[in-house]
């Protein structure tokens, strides 16, 4: 799953606007584990994200 940082932007942790990959969902505690600027993973609250669409727009395929 993929997933775009709302919160306040901190260089050393996560970019506000970047888009990260969740590693895992803590089946306790419901927060993402993410890699974040470091190159580490740390688990982080859902609440600073928003979810983004996996699904690539595929430009051979015109809407309606």
């Amino acid at each position: 799953m993929k997933v775009k940082y709302i919160g306040e932007n901190d260089p050393l942790e996560l970019l506000n606007g970047k888009i990260y990959d969740v590693m895992e969902v803590d089946e306790e505690s419901g927060w993402y584990r993410i890699i974040d600027e470091t190159g580490e993973d740390f688990l982080f609250q859902p609440d600073d994200f928003e979810p983004q669409n996996d699904v690539v727009n595929d430009p051979s395929k015109k809407s309606i």
